[in-house]
């Protein structure tokens, strides 16, 4: 599995700051937009919640995946959001990207973003 250190709310607001980002980085996936999006929050200097986590099908007949979570650090309502936001939005939106590449897809991700 991933662990997923997460130090800010980044599923708040997150619309909008996402469509201004394909606005500016036409050319990159929707992972990498993802990243980028996430960058753009204040970051709190411990996670707000750390989650080990991996996804696999169900099995080859059905669309169904099972995720494996472990709860490493966090409050409960951090990591219930964090966990909605990553299972239900960023794996989900990212599933077929991930699955090829692997999350060290995102390793090439520009980092430095103009003010939005």
């Amino acid at each position: 599995g991933v662990v997923f250190a997460v130090y800010a709310k980044t599923w708040i607001g997150r619309r909008n700051i996402k469509r201004q980002i394909k606005n500016e980085y036409r050319d990159l996936s929707n992972l990498k937009i993802d990243v980028l999006c996430s960058d753009a929050y204040q970051y709190e200097k411990e996670p707000i919640a750390e989650l080990r986590m991996a996804m696999s099908d169900l099995d080859s007949t059905t669309s169904q995946k099972i995720v494996y979570v472990e709860i490493l650090k966090g409050n409960v309502n951090d990591v219930k959001d964090a966990m909605h936001y990553l299972i239900d939005h960023f794996m989900v939106n990212n599933q077929e990207e991930l699955a090829q590449d692997g999350i060290m897809s995102v390793a090439d991700v520009p980092r430095a973003l103009k003010s939005l």
